[in-house]
């Protein structure tokens, strides 16, 4: 019939990321994901709220190519017949079927664990990109797409890498202020629990600025949705101000944090692509820092700004993120004091300009509810690739 729904059988690595919730429910037209759920994901997604898996975590993927792994063991479990395209999430697929992956880690090493692994099996890898079976990849941004070219070699691949934008379903609030206060809010991540994480992301830098701000505007407040180091945790609890969720919980409970935020600040080391585009749903400004991909996803001056991270320069090259180099390692475990100076006049402009930030904030509403974010610019990019690949 010609008119017949197609199926796309959505397999992700070892859990199901939340990005994939929004593909299950807003296919592309003519096209319905379906996928599987194991005791092993729900499990999985129990330990990514204690901490200890993520040390856990590092040991195994230093040790093992987890995802390879998983690509391996996934030979042997064939996804639904009536299934027309496998839609792989963040591992390659290694079954004699077609198949789209979606990168999403944007880093193809990742693929493997790390750089280290990618040296040894690297090869490996790019012959299963390479076959007729990979029918293309999906990256976020065009950093992405040129940071997949740039490890992988274009040879093969240049025509299968597409910049498919992500996207968010729009939020049916109607955006209220409260003017006798202006809150931020940090949000490390919504569903998972690492303090490890809360460097990477630019958590001591946001603190610092905070307290620094704080003795220019009485009225400022601080939300952080984080795990915390210890030392961090005694200063914020010192400080006033500032409220600290170390757990995940419930969305709308977090969702509450979201709609009563005046400005989402996040000076990370790398581009995280949920959380940019959930404050923008959100409508709230953003002030993040100018690595890698995030001016594609905020535009500076119009959605936010974007602060200068001077050592990014050491731990990218070629638009590929060494994320296992000492660069990289350094640039974390640093504070860095010009990225808080940079903070402090970025956000005392936001604070200072009522107006600003709220026409900030509708700027990337907008971008996700009818812009390039938007679930239906995703969805005319994903139908375009799906009725290429399936005839």
């Amino acid at each position: 019939m010609r008119n017949a729904v197609k199926k796309v059988y959505l397999e992700p690595a070892w859990k199901q990321p939340v990005s994939s919730q929004s593909l299950m429910q807003y296919p592309p037209a003519g096209y319905q994901f379906v996928t599987r759920s194991s005791a092993a994901e729900r499990g999985i997604k129990l330990a990514a709220r204690m901490e200890l898996s993520y040390t856990v975590q590092r040991w195994l993927f230093r040790a093992v190519p987890l995802w390879l792994l998983k690509s391996y063991l996934g030979k042997f479990q064939h996804g639904p017949r009536e299934a027309a395209l496998t839609y792989a999430i963040v591992h390659p697929v290694f079954r004699r079927e077609a198949y789209i992956l979606d990168l999403q880690c944007e880093q193809p090493y990742i693929l493997l664990g790390d750089e280290r692994h990618f040296r040894r099996y690297g090869g490996m890898l790019r012959r299963a990109l390479t076959s007729d079976n990979c029918r293309g990849i999906i990256c976020y941004v065009e950093a992405g797409r040129k940071a997949c070219l740039s490890i992988m070699g274009g040879d093969g691949l240049e025509d299968k890498v597409k910049v498919v934008n992500p996207a968010v379903p729009r939020r049916e609030f109607v955006k209220s202020f409260d003017d006798s206060k202006v809150k931020l809010i940090f949000v490390n991540s919504g569903n998972i629990n690492t303090s490890q994480h809360f460097a990477m992301k630019g958590g001591k830098e946001i603190v610092e600025a905070f307290l620094r701000l704080k003795q220019r505007y009485s009225n400022l407040e601080l939300a952080i949705r984080s795990a915390l180091p210890p030392e961090v945790r005694q200063k914020c609890q010192q400080a006033g101000n500032i409220k600290v969720i170390d757990r995940p919980v419930p969305w709308p409970e977090l969702e509450r944090e979201w709609k009563t935020a005046d400005i989402f600040v996040l000076p990370t080391r790398i581009t995280p692509f949920g959380v940019f585009l959930d404050a923008m749903s959100y409508e709230l400004p953003i002030v993040t820092t100018d690595v890698w991909g995030n001016a594609e996803m905020v535009k500076d001056g119009t959605i936010g700004f974007l602060v200068p991270k001077s050592d990014a320069g050491q731990y990218i090259q070629d638009s590929v993120v060494h994320l296992n180099s000492p660069a990289f390692k350094r640039a974390v475990d640093r504070l860095d004091g010009d990225l808080v100076e940079a903070l402090v006049e970025k956000l005392s402009r936001l604070i200072e300009d009522r107006e600003l930030r709220r026409a900030m904030g509708r700027a990337g509403r907008q971008e996700v509810e009818g812009g390039k974010f938007s679930i239906e610019r995703r969805n005319e990019n994903l139908k375009r690739l799906f009725d290429e690949v399936t005839g």
